[in-house]
């Protein structure tokens, strides 16, 4: 069973992930998860671990209700309920990924095509002076669900929708170790693709019959 500091950590996380709900629909949740005991939240992540589904590939799949403004066969994009600013679209992969990187380069390039498409018409329904375009990656970056999404935000004067951070001065020798690890890492990745493919090639020649096989001899000419 949970202990307390456990139940309360799911508790929290539930009550993250219920905040862009309906207000009807999350007023009878939050009462439900405020109150329910460890033993009665761990039944609930058990169920909700067989559905093996979140909100928002719910919403793909049509199970929860929401004001649909573009479909196709890889992504879905909907109204906020609970914009930042009236007009806010969440556009989504209907897939499960939580990470950018966790993407197919296929499913990747179709959500920004579509970001790229509904841009202007964004602008255009909401008369806005500007668009952010929000991607939260993790917990702590402000994913309320874990399900990749990307937020089209209409930007207006005096908004206060605001995404301006404290700016504080970074020394040339920190800029250059984390510089370093990223060049690193970027380097490595490279090598064990090209590794990857060069292994791939190599197997498949391998794996044919040599083309000197097929050759058949020339008849000789005769004298």
């Amino acid at each position: 069973m949970l202990n307390d500091e456990q139940a309360n950590s799911i508790r929290q996380q539930l009550l993250r992930q219920i905040s862009i709900l309906p207000p009807e629909q999350q007023e009878n949740l939050r009462r439900q998860i405020e109150n329910a005991s460890p033993q009665q939240l761990e039944q609930f992540i058990s169920q909700q671990s067989m559905k093996e589904e979140c909100l928002f590939c719910s919403i793909a799949k049509g199970e929860t209700d929401t004001i649909k403004i573009y479909e196709d066969s890889y992504v879905i994009g909907f109204l906020d309920i609970t914009p930042a600013v009236p007009g806010q679209v969440i556009l989504a992969p209907k897939e499960h990924y939580q990470f950018i990187f966790q993407m197919p380069d296929q499913v990747l390039w179709e959500l920004f095509r579509v970001v790229k498409l509904i841009l202007p018409f964004v602008v255009n329904a909401t008369k806005s002076q500007g668009v952010s375009i929000y991607i939260a990656q993790g917990q702590a970056a402000g994913q309320r669900v874990d399900h990749l999404t990307v937020n089209l935000i209409p930007r207006f004067e005096n908004d206060n929708a605001s995404f301006i951070w404290e700016r504080k001065q970074a020394s040339k020798e920190e800029l250059e170790r984390v510089a370093k690890i990223i060049i690193d890492g970027i380097r490595k990745y490279i090598a064990d693709e090209k590794e990857k493919i060069e292994k791939k090639m190599r197997n498949e020649m391998l794996s044919k019959p040599s083309q000197l096989d097929k050759v058949e001899e020339y008849p000789r000419r005769r004298a």
